[in-house]
């Protein structure tokens, strides 16, 4: 339940030396609530997340939410499923961050702000969400987008303005369904 969620995220709060974490907050498909992303994990070692199903809060409501600049380790980052309050943007902001993983099937960010320059790979499933970078990608090496067509043509509009932003791109993975 959320609450137990909760409270187990609370005592983990002074795991210093906890290197990698995976979440998953099972939800049930007719009531959707999500266990809210505390804002108070600093976990100094972490490298690895994975978060699903968790929703982001902007606690000082200025339109964005910034859950992992906390991480100063953070290498890997999996998201799935995951929202944030109100139609917040997300900003994923990292100096270490190599790889990026985001699975929306709801279309639960209208977009990513992306500030992660040593990023290598990315990869987009479920509907495209737009990113936008502070700069270019330039240590981009690998995109992966795998994402649901949609009417108004954005999955396209995404993948290019993607391929924009990564101008050293060596490993380009489009799905089938994602061309159509």
């Amino acid at each position: 339940s959320n609450e137990d969620c909760q409270s187990i995220l609370s005592s983990m709060s002074s795991f210093q030396t906890l290197t990698s974490l995976k979440l998953h907050v099972k939800i049930h498909p007719r009531v959707y609530q999500k266990a809210f992303f505390p804002d108070y994990l600093k976990f100094p070692a972490l490298v690895n997340l994975e978060l699903t199903n968790l929703m982001f809060r902007d606690s000082e409501n200025v339109g964005d939410v910034e859950p992992f600049s906390v991480f100063q380790n953070l290498k890997n980052l999996i998201l799935s499923g995951c929202a944030t309050k109100n139609h917040a943007n997300i900003l994923i902001s990292s100096l270490s961050l190599i790889n990026l993983n985001i699975d929306d099937n709801l279309h639960r960010f209208l977009y990513i702000k992306l500030s992660a320059p040593c990023l290598s790979s990315i990869t987009l499933t479920g509907t495209p969400v737009a990113i936008r970078c502070e700069r270019s990608l330039a240590f981009a090496k690998e995109l992966n987008f795998d994402t649901n067509t949609s009417p108004l043509g954005c999955s396209s509009l995404t993948l290019l303005n993607l391929l924009q932003q990564f101008p050293n791109i060596e490993s380009l993975t489009v799905s089938a369904r994602a061309l159509k």
